[in-house]
């Protein structure tokens, strides 16, 4: 579920679909895809109980943006985390915390030709059942 509300946010925000459109995709994109892109992935979901039962997840998660100059995958970056950090809020029926970056890295993927830049992600999903 939570994918869906990270879909929502990035696709809706117009600084970052300037750059790349609507090339925004789960776990994968195809070879074909033209850059710039986003990717984005769940890393793992962690339930978080109390005595009553199932209150909240939290869930790490990674963006990557693929770019053919490596300034150009900066700006894409930029733009994620700026959609993304501190957002909370009911999307897609997901009711999110605060999202917080914890961590970014830098490759160049010297078959695709492309800069990668990605960014991991930690948030709390309540659970509103």
């Amino acid at each position: 579920m939570i994918g869906k509300a990270i879909l929502l946010i990035l696709s809706g925000y117009t600084a970052l679909t300037a750059l790349i459109d609507t090339k925004i995709y789960p776990l994968v994109m195809a070879v074909e895809t033209g850059l710039p892109a986003v990717v984005y992935a769940i890393d793992s979901v962690t339930p978080i109980y109390t005595k009553t039962g199932w209150v909240q997840d939290e869930v790490q998660f990674r963006v990557t943006s693929y770019a053919r100059e490596y300034s150009e995958a900066l700006d894409i970056a930029y733009q994620v985390r700026a959609a993304l950090e501190l957002t909370s809020g009911i999307y897609s029926s997901v009711d999110i915390q605060k999202i917080y970056m914890i961590s970014q890295d830098e490759f160049y993927q010297l078959d695709a030709d492309c800069f990668l830049i990605r960014m991991n992600f930690t948030v709390r999903v309540n659970n509103n059942g």
